[in-house]
């Protein structure tokens, strides 16, 4: 699959999506309510330290923020719950 690099513009006005579990030892796209809209670039488990009490924390996956609903070591992907959502 061939994905285009958007910039920080683009990804702060995209859609939000279903839940996630995002990884915890691959940087990814985060953002909470103190980074802004466009988020930081960052291993999961340093943004999960950081801020483990926000409210919100989404990832950047498929070209759609997601709340991020827990972790895994490596995988980002949907939480089980939105499994029917996703294949749909």
């Amino acid at each position: 699959m061939t994905r285009t690099l958007i910039g920080p513009y683009v990804w702060a006005q995209a859609a939000t999506g279903c839940d996630y579990i995002a990884p915890l030892y691959k940087e990814r796209w985060f953002r909470c309510k103190d980074d802004g809209p466009s988020g930081v670039w960052v291993l999961g488990a340093v943004l999960g330290c950081m801020f483990r009490d926000a409210e919100r924390v989404e990832v950047f996956d498929e070209d759609e923020w997601h709340p991020v609903v827990g972790w895994d070591p490596d995988d980002c992907r949907p939480a089980e719950d939105c499994f029917q959502e996703v294949g749909a």
